[in-house]
């Protein structure tokens, strides 16, 4: 039955994933008032999702953690027939240990098996405490508490950080980025590279024409040499032997992508500064409601999503809409849609 609730829970969660857009309110009001099964199914897959991982959760509150002369195991103590239903026993013998891994930074054990290297053993060693034992009694018995972490002096008693060496890959792991002063300003630059990003994308009326890889070319450029100065910075500067290879590769890379989405969102801006005016440009719509074409031929042709189909096939295809276009720098063009954007919401509001 733990295999089942195990099941149910992750397929639950994996189905909400793929419909996140079901819980605006709208929509959740729409399902909810609909009388087939269509509507309530995601909302039955959340209660179940919901119950199960609590029901696994309150079974463990029970459990103890037992590490003796042949290994570690899971068990369940209650006799309560619910705990036992959704409780998912573990055992590893000492024997079958493949590797140990204690990442202290987050607490967490791992124990990798000789026979199942795909699905180690995780454990947050903070939530066991050594229980105190009677005197005839031979085996550790760990207790679930918030405690400090005695499973890791348990395992030191018995040898095992000894017979298996520390994995020096794990560094990247427990490095402390907010600890450092080179990884500490990259944080701070990437999370003003993102409030400016999303903050100046909702507050300019104009945007990029198209969304295509010539449009797009010079800002990966921009990310790909941002990344790659501070790259070589950070591989190569006077704080390079204190870094990790793999924080400064992923650093680097992070940088690289906020610098591009800064780029693609301010470029708007320098070309409303250093670009052509903002002209009215005369369009129609398509036969298939999905682009604005315009009448000189030497302007771009403005496409829209399905979302927006329903609203220009609600308006005459002969009727001239008028469009706020600027041509920028490298001949790249943005247009205003404001007005536009506002009356394609209002009309899916009312329909």
């Amino acid at each position: 039955m733990a295999y089942i609730a195990l099941a149910i829970s992750l397929i639950g969660s994996f189905a909400w994933l793929l419909r996140w857009d079901s819980l605006y309110l709208d929509r959740l009001y729409a399902a909810l008032s609909a009388r087939t099964y269509r509507g309530w199914i995601y909302f039955i897959a959340a209660f179940l999702t919901l119950t199960v991982q609590f029901a696994m959760q309150w079974s463990y509150r029970t459990a103890l953690l037992i590490a003796d002369s042949d290994g570690l195991r899971l068990e369940q103590t209650s006799p309560s027939a619910m705990a036992n239903l959704f409780f998912w026993g573990r055992k590893i013998s000492w024997a079958d240990l493949g590797k140990v891994s204690y990442i202290s930074r987050m607490k967490v054990l791992q124990l990798n098996s000789k026979k199942n290297a795909l699905f180690p053993w995780a454990i947050r060693v903070g939530e066991w405490q050594l229980q105190a034992v009677q005197p005839d009694h031979v085996n550790d018995k760990v207790k679930s508490k918030n405690a400090e972490p005695d499973l890791i002096r348990v395992f030191r008693e018995h040898g095992i950080f000894d017979a298996f060496p520390k994995d020096h890959r794990l560094a990247a792991i427990e490095f402390d980025l907010m600890g450092h002063p080179v990884t500490r300003n990259l944080l701070i630059l990437m999370a003003v590279l993102i409030v400016y990003s999303v903050g100046d994308n909702f507050a300019q009326s104009e945007s990029w024409v198209f969304f295509n890889s010539a449009y797009c070319l010079p800002h990966v450029i921009a990310g790909a040499f941002g990344a790659l100065v501070f790259g070589l910075y950070m591989g190569f500067g006077r704080f390079s032997q204190s870094l990790p290879g793999r924080i400064a590769a992923g650093m680097a890379v992070m940088l690289g992508v906020m610098i591009a989405v800064a780029s693609y969102v301010g470029g708007v801006r320098i070309n409303q500064v250093v670009g052509g005016p903002l002209l009215e440009v005369s369009y129609n719509r398509n036969l298939t409601c999905s682009a604005l074409v315009p009448q000189d031929s030497a302007q771009p042709v403005i496409e829209y999503t399905g979302m927006a189909r329903a609203y220009w096939c609600s308006i005459p295809e002969k009727d001239v809409v008028k469009v706020k276009l600027r041509r920028g720098l490298f001949g790249f063009y943005q247009a205003d849609l404001k007005e536009h954007s506002v009356a394609i919401r209002n009309y899916r509001r009312e329909h």
